[in-house]
């Protein structure tokens, strides 16, 4: 019986995994059709056809969309986990009064819509000078995912044991040395943890961009393929799919990376949150 069982949930755990794939899998096969074979859409491509990807490269700025594109991911990643485990630190230790309250407060900005803020947050770009340039892409995704960093790295500071702060401490650290020295290399499965959960929204992020950016060598890859897609239409699936695919490369490259840290510290935080 426990035999059936398991076949039966690996049944349906592989049913569940090609829907999901399927979509991957159908636009990286189109991607090195012709034209011709698009139409086609359940057969294989009768040879590699490159051209859509030339087409992609040649008629599109993809390299300067993916310099943007890493720019305003990478600065918000380091934003958010030196911002994010500095503000945690306090946070994780204490737990009344006004920590309590500051704790309550960040974690509110879960339960707020985005577009509850869109008005002020555009005039504050605006008073801040930073219309049309990355600065407002990272400072705005900064922001918005503070709240979901600060309440994973609260619960690994928890789970920290004060002796070894204390220890440090009577050595002659101080609290930021202690920090730097002792907690923040403890953080580490929560350092990957959140880069993995922060980046994807910030890669795929559409409306910022759309929002705060009018400059075309300052586009990020969602705005060049919402662009190219408007161009081009129906008239070339296979360059929307070859620029598709390019645009999944890095977050699924980042994850078979971590996936190992990822996992790790998914399960470490489920305990010790």
């Amino acid at each position: 019986m426990k035999r059936v069982k398991q076949f039966c949930l690996e049944a349906v755990m592989l049913l569940l995994s090609l829907v999901v794939l399927f979509p991957v899998l159908y636009a990286v096969v189109s991607s090195f059709k012709t034209r011709s074979e698009i139409g086609e859409p359940l057969s294989l491509p009768h040879s590699l056809y490159l051209g859509n990807y030339e087409n992609v490269f040649i008629n599109l700025n993809v390299l300067g969309m993916l310099k943007n594109s890493f720019i305003v991911v990478a600065a918000s990643m380091i934003l958010i986990v030196l911002i994010g485990s500095l503000a945690a630190y306090p946070l994780g230790r204490k737990s009344k009064g006004i920590y309590m309250m500051l704790y309550l407060f960040f974690l509110s900005g879960l339960m707020i819509p985005f577009s509850a803020g869109i008005v002020p947050l555009f005039q504050l770009i605006k008073g801040l000078r930073l219309m049309n340039s990355l600065g407002a892409l990272i400072l705005v995704s900064t922001g918005s995912l503070m709240p979901i960093t600060i309440m994973v790295f609260s619960a690994y500071v928890k789970s920290i044991p004060r002796e070894l702060e204390e220890a440090a401490i009577m050595d002659g650290c101080g609290r930021i040395s202690v920090f730097m020295r002792i907690i923040l290399p403890l953080l580490k499965p929560a350092v990957i943890t959140i880069v993995i959960i922060n980046t994807l929204p910030v890669w795929n992020d559409f409306f910022n961009p759309l929002l705060f950016i009018s400059s075309e060598s300052k586009r990020t890859l969602p705005i060049a393929i919402y662009s190219f897609v408007k161009q081009n239409g129906a008239a070339d699936y296979g360059s929307i799919f070859a620029v598709s695919v390019i645009s999944i490369i890095f977050p699924i490259l980042l994850f078979l990376c971590f996936q190992e840290q990822f996992y790790k510290g998914m399960a470490s935080g489920a305990v010790k949150g």
